[in-house]
């Protein structure tokens, strides 16, 4: 999911069908998610947002990180999660 965010409101979603969803994980190669994404920021600031961004695992092997990169997002800061199986 994208939200974006302004010094005087809360976080918002776009609206749209491939927020959050697995739509939006399917879409047909790089020039169509480029395409959400610039649609999405488009949204937000018409909106009166300042800031826009989303979660991703930047280990992702699909490239999506660099998709992000490539539309002039940076990483603010990084998660690392661990976990274990317990029985």
């Amino acid at each position: 999911m994208i939200s974006g965010t302004s010094d005087s409101s809360s976080p918002a979603t776009t609206g749209r069908p491939w927020d959050g969803s697995a739509a939006s994980a399917s879409c047909p190669g790089p020039v169509a998610e480029g395409l959400l994404l610039r649609h999405a920021f488009a949204v937000f600031a018409t909106r009166g947002r300042d800031t826009v961004g989303l979660g991703v695992d930047t280990e992702n092997a699909t490239g999506a990180p660099r998709l992000y990169d490539r539309h002039g997002m940076t990483v603010h800061y990084a998660v690392d999660t661990w976990e274990t199986v317990v029985s």
